[in-house]
């Protein structure tokens, strides 16, 4: 016989990968994470290179109000960042999630990546971040009794089809009662808080 074995084609945790995504967001897997988090460093400049189809997460300590903050998770597990004005310039695509390989120069303190060279197999938020689906919280979708999807449930389906949202927003727009909300989002495995919004951690 001669069979040959297939080489899959995996994204190692050890790789630095960014993934765009359709919420406007830059997630960072675990090994861009740990090193973002090992440097320090806090606020970033995102810069673009037309000519290049490159952009660059780059590492600053200036006040300045084109800077953006980095969230991290709870353990360093993930990172992200908030720029969906940024991502619909340099041209991503908002309906799509996008991960790329990216390069980290810890000289320079400067995260580049190539928007021509995306993964050939797109992969979970769950993979990039060395989590298997099975794992994830809000991988599996829960029921009450009667069929119907539970408070917390509902909450998740609602952050994940229009992002981050603040406790009021989420109340409105599920008609949830004010301790039901605090009672569904205090599950810290699930639901994070930054900057006055509820996020899914992953």
């Amino acid at each position: 016989m001669s069979y040959e074995i297939y080489e899959r084609d995996v994204i190692r945790v050890s790789t630095p990968v960014v993934t765009l995504n359709n919420r406007g967001r830059l997630v960072f897997n675990v090994a861009a994470t740990k090193a973002l988090h090992d440097a320090g460093v806090e606020t970033v400049f995102l810069m673009w290179d037309k000519d290049a189809r490159k952009f660059a997460v780059r590492a600053t300590n200036k006040k300045d109000k084109r800077a953006y903050t980095i969230s991290y998770s709870q353990g360093n597990k993930w990172a992200a960042i908030s720029a969906k004005s940024f991502l619909k310039h340099i041209g991503h695509d908002m309906t799509t999630t996008i991960p790329y390989e990216a390069t980290w120069n810890k000289e320079e303190l400067l995260l580049e990546v190539s928007t021509d060279k995306p993964q050939r197999q797109p992969v979970t938020a769950q993979e990039l971040l060395g989590v298997s689906r099975q794992d994830s919280p809000a991988a599996h979708p829960t029921t009450n009794g009667n069929g119907h999807m539970t408070r917390k449930e509902s909450v998740i389906k609602f952050l994940r089809e229009n992002g981050p949202a603040t406790r009021g927003e989420i109340m409105a727009r599920l008609h949830i009662p004010i301790g039901t909300a605090g009672y569904v989002l205090n599950d810290q495995k699930i639901f994070v808080s930054r900057d006055g919004r509820w996020h899914l951690v992953a």
